[in-house]
């Protein structure tokens, strides 16, 4: 078998791996779960490019600002998670880091042949997935998910719209694949009804043709101006939930980069301090949104500057337009279409939360790593060990990522189980979820209720500071320990 051939086996169940619909249980959210499942692949591609690459003898770098700064940022992300929450109870909120540490090492890949194609085929049969749900149906519990929106392959509707967005232009790439491939992925895009994916798409193709016909600037501006009445009107005849309850993360985000706007709060820190900042605001704001623990602000901008500060967010995002303005310069396929892709997932960034969906930043960055211009090395016997022990030490975190992923497996279906009234099989699940993973404050929580329901106050009081211990700062929880601290 030829290398390249290799590679791209390789490649095509990693990407399977991660857009493989978890739905033959209705409690595995993948929304939560994929994430965990993205950070192990990303460790797993890391380990066989660096060891294939040693064994080779030689790899690939680019442009000296893009690698060190990658591996700056790299450094400042562990620190971050120093002062954050621990990646075994918020696991999804780590994905900034190991996007970094895949970008970064992904540049020593030599290979591209292929690439595009097995992206976009892939992106096809999701495609051919989402217009079978929509016209025919799923049978069994996969079809009560999103009657009104076609979401089978990735869960979330606005999570496969995001993903089908930054991976049309790559269908455009041959002349054939633009007469059935590119119409099948932009009908699913369609079918997904994510309004912010289509508004993506639209602002990223003016801002492409504005960088790459500049004789022909006008028809941008008018594109533009057309795109700002089209929103204003859009706007108007939005639920008003999906309109407010974004301004509503908005300024709760606001007020946690305040806390601490050089250095952020720490990877997670929207999750960890997003319920203490919101309960001041819920009370004037229109629709204010559940009291929940958000997770994203939908808006990965905002988000990384609440969490990483305006140093972090400064050396994420200067990696990303040193890559682009690489790409922008040249005018020729594919490099074109990667810089339009790349344009895709900013523009989602201000509206959603790309950074966070696996299935479309790692397309984005696995593109834009290997199709850069860079120069062949070759490794000396030193750095040849060097390669192999770092690469062995990267499977060490492989194990620790998989029994976070079970842990979190048997608690979502403890959940599933008592939300459906089966109380004796729930406590199972959650109980055996502590098992392999003892730090997830979110379990205790929710043992704290269910000692609290038995009458057992001291377990549950117990139970309620080890959660608080932990992490968890929602002012239920809170409200909890004050009650059973009250009848002590």
């Amino acid at each position: 078998m030829r290398r390249r051939d290799s590679l791209n086996i390789f490649l095509i169940s990693l990407l399977f791996f991660l857009l493989l619909p978890l739905y033959f249980f209705p409690f595995i959210r993948p929304e939560i779960l994929k994430p965990v499942i993205a950070e192990e692949g990303i460790l797993i591609v890391t380990f066989y490019i660096i060891i294939r690459e040693a064994f080779i003898g030689k790899f690939y770098l680019p442009s000296k600002p893009i690698f060190y700064i990658s591996l700056f940022s790299i450094l400042y992300f562990s620190l971050s998670s120093i002062h954050g929450l621990r990646l075994s109870s918020h696991p999804e909120g780590f994905l900034p880091f190991f996007y970094l540490i895949f970008l970064a090492f992904f540049l020593f890949e030599g290979e591209k042949e292929n690439i595009l194609e097995v992206i976009v085929y892939i992106a096809l049969l999701v495609s051919l997935l989402t217009i079978w749900e929509k016209f025919i149906g799923i049978p069994g519990t996969w079809k009560y998910k999103f009657p009104e929106k076609v979401s089978i392959p990735l869960g979330n509707p606005n999570r496969l719209g995001a993903y089908l967005a930054v991976v049309f232009p790559f269908s455009l790439y041959k002349k054939e694949w633009r007469y059935f491939i590119s119409p099948v992925i932009f009908s699913s895009l369609i079918l997904s009804s994510s309004q912010g994916a289509y508004i993506s798409l639209l602002a990223g193709f003016l801002l492409w043709s504005f960088f790459y016909y500049p004789k022909r600037r006008i028809f941008s501006y008018i594109g533009f101006l057309l795109l700002f009445l089209a929103l204003f009107f859009f706007l108007r005849y939005l639920p008003p939930h999906s309109f407010y309850w974004r301004i509503f993360h908005w300024k709760v985000g606001w007020r946690i980069f305040l806390k601490s706007p050089i250095i952020g709060s720490g990877i997670s820190g929207v999750f960890k301090n997003y319920s203490i900042f919101q309960e001041p605001l819920r009370a004037h704001f229109p629709f204010p949104p559940p009291s929940f623990m958000e997770r994203y602000l939908h808006n990965d901008f905002l988000q990384l500057l609440c969490e990483e500060g305006i140093f972090g967010f400064l050396l994420f995002y200067i990696i990303i337009f040193l890559i682009l303005k690489n790409y922008i310069k040249v005018k020729r396929m594919p490099e074109n279409l990667i810089s339009l892709s790349l344009l895709i997932w900013l523009m989602l960034g201000f509206l959603s939360f790309p950074l966070y969906i696996p299935s479309a930043t790692l397309v984005v960055f696995l593109t834009s790593a290997i199709y850069l211009k860079r120069e062949e090395m070759k490794l000396n016997p030193k750095l040849k060990f060097g390669f192999m022990i770092f690469s062995v030490l990267l499977i060490i975190p492989v194990f620790y990522l998989n029994k976070v992923l079970i842990g979190e497996y048997h608690f979502r279906k403890g959940i599933f189980y008592l939300e459906k009234g089966r109380k004796e099989k729930g406590v199972k699940e959650i109980k055996k979820s502590e098992k392999f993973n003892s730090l997830n404050p979110f379990l205790y929580y929710s043992m704290a209720v269910l000692e609290k329901e038995e009458g057992n106050r001291k377990k549950a009081l117990k139970y309620a500071k080890r959660a608080l211990s932990l992490g968890l700062r929602h002012p239920k929880l809170k409200e909890l320990i004050e009650e059973l601290d009250g009848n002590e």
